[in-house]
């Protein structure tokens, strides 16, 4: 870190209060004690070279982020999507002898959302979808994306049509058929339609299949997304959070960049992203907002049936409102800081 740069640097690390998740890339032992609650990213863990989808931070501090890599703005943009703003500091051009310090607006905005089983898991489909659909119609409202796990194979034209009018919905995979066909008839038979009594229970989809089997199923899955859909399907989120060895290599195989999952990834296949919180609307009251927030819509029907319309309504005005305060907290500390 250079003399010019240190004490911008020191100015931007007091004004740092509304950002909770800091990193810092290959810090220097300056940038260490400058910023010493940031989360430490070493070269050897992420060397910029590679998209991180699992990685999500407030701000990322690259302050070694010189242009000696053989392709930089594939570099650049792979830092950006994985925060709100970079911070580049110490050596903007290999060519200067001057110090320069940018803030850049990243890719993320709001909290990842993930919303499992549309149109179902296990449960019989609802004869009307209205009520799950005005579900997902909250975020549409508020203009909040959401990564939505969709069971391919359980969909109708109905369906599909809802779907392609959802714009701040990004698909998400989650399995093929999710066992629906065998398990929504047990729930029937035993009449436990909305699996109260837990007579379902945690499975793993393609337990003992080869993954030449699981490779075809999902192909087929994620072919019929994509061309229903009209857009890439990148993102798989696995029935009940299980996801096998085999399964993880198939996801790759298909070219499938992150697994939305509460379990380990085995085998290093892919990344995996854990939610921060896994549950219904309603458990957050009262509680900080997560980065990453895992929901079912079949919870949230739950909760609505069951008299509850207001926890998600206000768990999304929070989110929104929080934004709001990450952005404008962006804005004054360019301003403060004197960053173009």
């Amino acid at each position: 870190m250079t003399k010019e740069v240190a004490p911008r640097l020191a100015r931007i690390a007091a004004h740092l209060a509304n950002f909770r998740r800091v990193a810092l890339l290959s810090p220097s032992d300056e940038e260490r004690a400058t910023f010493p609650k940031a989360t430490v990213i070493r070269r050897r863990d992420w060397n910029l070279d590679t998209p991180r989808p699992d990685l999500r931070f407030d701000m990322i501090i690259a302050g070694q982020a010189r242009h000696e890599a053989p392709d930089p703005v594939r570099r650049m943009s792979n830092a950006l999507g994985s925060c709100r703003v970079l911070l580049l500091a110490d050596g903007i051009s290999r060519h200067s002898d001057e110090s320069e310090v940018a803030l850049i607006r990243g890719a993320l905005t709001h909290p990842l959302i993930r919303i499992d089983d549309y149109p179902s898991g296990v449960r019989p489909i609802l004869p009307d979808m209205a009520p799950l659909d005005e579900i997902l119609q909250q975020f549409e409202e508020r203009g909040i994306p959401y990564h939505l796990g969709i069971v391919p194979a359980i969909l109708n034209d109905d369906m599909i049509r809802t779907l392609q009018n959802l714009h701040w919905m990004i698909p998400a995979q989650h399995g093929v058929d999710h066992c629906y066909p065998r398990y929504s008839a047990l729930l029937i038979r035993v009449r436990d339609p909305y699996n109260e009594r837990g007579t379902i229970g945690g499975f793993n989809e393609f337990s003992w299949q080869r993954v030449e089997t699981i490779e075809r199923k999902l192909e087929q899955g994620k072919t019929l997304l994509e061309a229903k859909l009209g857009r890439s399907v990148e993102e798989y989120i696995p029935p009940c959070n299980r996801c096998n060895r085999a399964t993880a290599r198939a996801l790759r195989a298909l070219g499938f960049r992150l697994c939305l999952s509460e379990k380990r990834v085995p085998g290093g296949f892919l990344p995996g992203l854990r939610s921060d919180f896994y549950g219904r609307s309603a458990e957050l009251e009262n509680r900080p907002i997560p980065e990453v927030i895992g929901l079912h819509l079949t919870w949230e029907w739950d909760l609505r049936r069951n008299g509850n319309t207001l926890a998600l309504p206000k768990l999304l005005d929070r989110i929104v409102a929080e934004t709001k305060a990450k952005e404008a907290a962006i804005d004054a500390l360019a301003r403060e800081c004197a960053i173009d």
